[in-house]
């Protein structure tokens, strides 16, 4: 058991599950706060929710920086999308997509190969996916910016 508690001492943990603790509360300290992180829905999967976490650690709380995580548009298709995370930088607006697999990958254009415990599992290249959704979000009616008076 990596933490313990008993009545009589105060929280235990290995050193490696206290590395763990240390570098969540270090992180948390430094996250993209509300309003520029704005999760839509919660992922429902602890691998995104990982990556999500990651990434809000990376971007600074400063504007012009937002996200907008786990959310649905429809396409003109009727088609419905899904998007892990959209950011607004400095230099754009970036649709990440997350994809979270154990082993090995290698692939092209097309194609990508995961190889795990000696098996190999071929999927379409997400970045197929990501640019026909980036595609399509730029397609979107602007909405209109507007400033309080």
């Amino acid at each position: 058991m990596p933490c313990w508690e008993t009545a009589n001492a105060p929280k235990h943990c290995d050193e490696k599950s206290e590395r763990k603790i240390k570098r969540r509360e270090m992180v948390s300290s430094m996250m993209m706060t509300a309003p520029r992180w704005m999760a839509i829905a919660e992922s429902q999967f602890p691998w995104e929710r990982e990556a999500l976490g990651w990434l809000r650690a990376q971007l600074p709380d400063r504007d012009p920086w937002h996200v907008w995580t786990n959310f649905e548009f429809i396409d003109d298709e009727v088609k419905v999308n899904e998007v892990d995370a959209l950011a607004l930088s400095p230099s754009g607006l970036f649709l990440v997509e997350i994809k979270s697999r154990p082993g090995v990958v290698k692939g092209d254009a097309h194609t990508w190969t995961w190889e795990t415990d000696g098996k190999n599992y071929s999927y379409d290249n997400p970045l197929i996916l990501a640019n026909r959704k980036a595609t399509i979000c730029n397609r979107q009616p602007r909405l209109p910016l507007t400033t309080s008076t």
